[in-house]
């Protein structure tokens, strides 16, 4: 399995994001996860309202503080109002009482906090991270499920069709021939307009 993981992140560090998106990177990758990041250095960025129109994304990091005096706050109130509902994890250099006290005026949903020290940060992001690559090994395992059973139920099919026709006069297996060989006759036209 090779699937993209796509991070919105608002940060306007240069350096620091570098490092940080490397260590990110590398543990998505650990995971058979391709990342796709989708960075932000403000939130007066004239893509930005685009991007969340057209994205799904699986996981969103906000800086407290931003280019232009702006807060990550209003980083996140956007994307809620963009109807983007992935969780978000909060950070900044000043600490969690900061985000919380700024938080107070704005509740935001699907909000986890934590201080910007590397060392505190990853560990965070990776159980994040965890988490949504977990609910997504649950729908593969759901739609594995789901396969096995239809499969099931094909060979249900086949064996109840054989045990009718073993019990049907010539004339019915003709009909049920007859019939089964339009069927596929049809689709196989129906395909063949469909694809030019």
């Amino acid at each position: 399995m090779n699937t993209e993981f796509n991070i919105l992140w608002f940060e306007d560090n240069d350096e620091w994001y570098e490092a940080i998106k490397d260590e990110i990177e590398k543990y998505i990758e650990d995971l058979c996860f391709s990342l796709k990041i989708t960075r932000f250095t403000s939130i007066l960025d004239e893509k930005l309202q685009d991007i969340l129109l057209k994205n799904n994304f699986d996981l969103i990091f906000a800086d407290l503080n931003l280019n232009n005096s702006r807060k990550g706050n209003e980083a996140i109130q956007l994307v809620r109002q963009s109807n983007v509902l992935a969780d978000a994890l909060f950070y900044s250099t000043d600490g969690v009482d900061k985000i919380k006290s700024v938080m107070q005026t704005d509740v935001l949903e699907g909000v986890y906090l934590c201080d910007r020290n590397e060392y505190l940060l990853l560990p965070k992001a990776e159980r994040l991270i965890d988490k949504i690559v977990n609910r997504s090994e649950d729908i593969i395992n759901i739609r594995g499920l789901l396969m096995d059973n239809v499969s099931e139920f094909d060979e249900k099919l086949k064996e109840t069709i054989r045990k009718t026709l073993s019990i049907s006069t010539q004339e019915e297996i003709r009909n049920f021939n007859t019939y089964a060989f339009d069927k596929v006759n049809k689709q196989i036209c129906e395909n063949k307009k469909k694809g030019g």
